[in-house]
């Protein structure tokens, strides 16, 4: 690139090459031909300091092993870069940018400031200064010392301008070798480039050399544990990435307290990446241990379990573990496997513990049920927070009591046919919107979960669903669905909490099946302790709580507030002294007179009683 100042009307006839020209008499307009297009731009304002062509983004700050050996780069002091520095005569404060960052303060700082002595202030953020020097005359807790800039040694001044021309000359010969070859292919090596030794990287910046320290090797267990992440939902190809090996025996010296048992859960910075092959050697007799937990680790993979034929209870939770393994050693004596927050996605290994009684696989990747069916004494299954779409592999379970398939994608009830002891049923957060098939579980069913579906008063209706009267039926959760009425639960006489907040249920008239006791005088059998209302649009209503209190007597608790019931007392018995039928109080409600005035009395009672004695 080729700069004409004193032509103004010069040209290359190279038009491949940009060319600048600078009008003669005009120091504020650059020219720039493109081969026939000539284009006007405001020519950049020079630097307060000629030559200083370094890029100041790129210059590294000093090795921490050089004394005081600092690369060669431009000097620039505080005037340099304004001239109004200090603006109050207390203070003074500039904070460094892009190309007017300051290197040096200098010996005659001093000499910028209107009277150095008053200086409370001195602030100077974001430069690149390397030396703390010219502060003697300032107003310090050390003292008030005033030293004359102009005492300076002169070699310090010679050495500074022997720097500063060496700078200019440098910046010089970086732009012209730019100039002549518009390709940036110099033999001058202008580009960054990195030269690595044992302990030391250099850098150069044209003819600037930069040192620093080589880092470090990685210490045997450089990553961070808190971020591991783990594997990727997409790669099933087992692929881990790198990570510090750890054992139980790293983590403790007394990994088994007991003879029949060990029990370890993860810490930050104690966790677990392998049990490693030789597990049974860290264990008195492994032959005799019933119950192994490793909760809360990174552990990958089921290995060195060989040696425990005993197991009756084996808690991976919470780990990374992938696929389900080595479970036919104890297969016979297995009761209970915990397997939940891991990254299993088939389930069908598990099939060899036909004496299993409780199986636990909650948050995982699992997608089909296969592999249970073989599982006959199972009472207790919980495989919420898969993505299982069907239920199914349920027909030989004749034994199980409790089903939790919370938070899959289930959008139809079924399969339960056999299950004539299921007395808890979880399936909330699927895609239901109707209850039905659940005629087996009409006399045994105690506990029904199915909020955040998308079930309505139809849904809730159905034949085959909390249409039957469920007479053990004591806790029904329909939150968060469509329903706009409480009809479908009428029936219901057993049922102890309702749980349908989130609804659509507009107001009091919706909710008039629950009163006791009815409109027409017939009574209510139904006899609710508790029952959740909020978030539906009738909890809005004036003195929501309290109607609701009133219309059903039985009540306890209304959303998360605990209310008062209905009272019975008698003359004597260490009530109130009245005749009877007493109403408690609705807390959050103002008691009435009538109340107060029989506590009153009450204490009056108390206190003659007392006195006669």
């Amino acid at each position: 690139m080729t700069t004409e100042s004193a032509d103004p009307k010069g040209a290359t006839n190279d038009e491949t090459d940009n060319t600048k020209e600078a009008e003669e008499g005009d120091q504020d307009v650059t020219i720039t031909k493109f081969g026939s297009v000539t284009v006007k731009r405001n020519a950049p304002k020079p630097t307060a300091t000629p030559g200083l062509a370094l890029d100041w983004t790129k210059l590294g700050k000093p090795d921490d092993d050089d004394d005081d050996q600092h690369p060669e780069m431009p000097l620039r002091y505080p005037h340099d870069v304004t001239d109004d520095l200090q603006l109050t005569p207390d203070e003074i404060v500039l904070v460094g940018t892009a190309g007017l960052k300051i290197t040096h303060l200098g010996n005659n700082f001093s000499n910028t400031c209107t009277d150095p002595h008053k200086l409370q202030r001195l602030v100077f953020r974001s430069h690149m200064i390397h030396k703390m020097e010219g502060l003697a005359a300032s107003n310090s807790p050390a003292g008030n010392n005033d030293l004359n800039a102009t005492q300076a040694p002169k070699a310090n001044k010679t050495k500074q301008s022997e720097t500063l021309q060496q700078q200019t000359k440098t910046a010089t010969t970086i732009m012209t070798t730019e100039s002549a070859d518009p390709k940036g292919t110099t033999n001058d090596e202008t580009d960054n480039t990195k030269e690595a030794t044992e302990d030391v990287t250099i850098t150069k910046f044209g003819s600037v050399s930069v040192k620093r320290s080589t880092p470090k090797p990685a210490a045997d267990l450089p990553l961070d544990w808190t971020k591991l992440g783990k594997p990727d939902d997409d790669d099933d190809d087992n692929q881990h990435p790198e990570m510090p090996l750890r054992f139980p025996h790293d983590v403790t010296d007394n990994l088994q307290l007991t003879p029949d048992e060990i029990v370890l859960v993860g810490t930050a910075g104690l966790k677990i990446t392998h049990l490693g092959n030789n597990l049974s050697n860290t264990c008195t007799d492994p032959h005799k241990l019933q119950r192994l937990v490793f909760r809360s680790h990174m552990i990958h993979k089921m290995e060195g379990l060989a040696a425990f034929t005993n197991l009756e209870l084996l808690e991976l939770y919470d780990n990374q573990i992938e696929e389900l393994a080595d479970l036919e050693v104890f297969a016979s004596t297995l009761r209970t496997l915990d397997m939940s927050y891991n990254v299993i996605r088939e389930i069908s290994p598990v099939s060899c513990c036909e004496n299993l009684t409780e199986l636990y696989l909650a948050n995982n990747k699992i997608k089909t049920m296969t592999g249970i069916s073989t599982l006959t004494k199972l009472r207790k299954i919980d495989l919420g927070a898969n993505r299982i779409r069907v239920i199914e592999e349920l027909s030989n379970l004749i034994h199980l009591e409790e089903l939790w398939l919370g938070k899959n994608k289930i959008e139809m009830i079924q399969g339960l046919e056999t299950l004539t002891k299921l007395r808890r049923l979880d399936v909330q957060s699927n895609r239901l919107t109707t209850v039905e098939n659940l005629e087996t579980q009409l006399d045994t069913l105690e506990e029904l979960y199915l909020a955040h579906n998308g079930i309505n008063d139809e849904g809730a209706s159905q034949p085959t669903g909390l249409a039957l009267k469920f007479p053990n039926l004591i806790v029904l959760d329909l939150s968060r669905n469509e329903l706009t009425s409480c009809n479908p639960f009428t029936h219901l006489e057993s049922l102890e909490e309702l749980w349908i907040s989130g609804n659509k249920i507009e107001s009091f008239d919706d909710v008039e099946p629950l009163k006791q006791p009815k409109a027409n005088g017939t009574s209510n059998a139904i006899s609710l302790e508790t029952v959740y209302l909020e978030y539906n649009p009738v909890a809005k209503e004036f003195e929501y709580r309290k109607r609701l209190a009133e219309w059903i007597p039985s009540l306890k608790q209304i959303d998360a507030t605990m209310i008062g019931g209905v009272h019975h007392t008698t003359a004597g018995s260490g009530g109130f002294g009245g005749t009877g039928n007493n109403k408690g109080i609705l807390l959050g409600a103002a008691p009435t007179k009538e109340y107060l005035q029989k506590l009153q009395d009450a204490a009056i009672q108390r206190a003659k009683a007392e006195n006669s004695e």
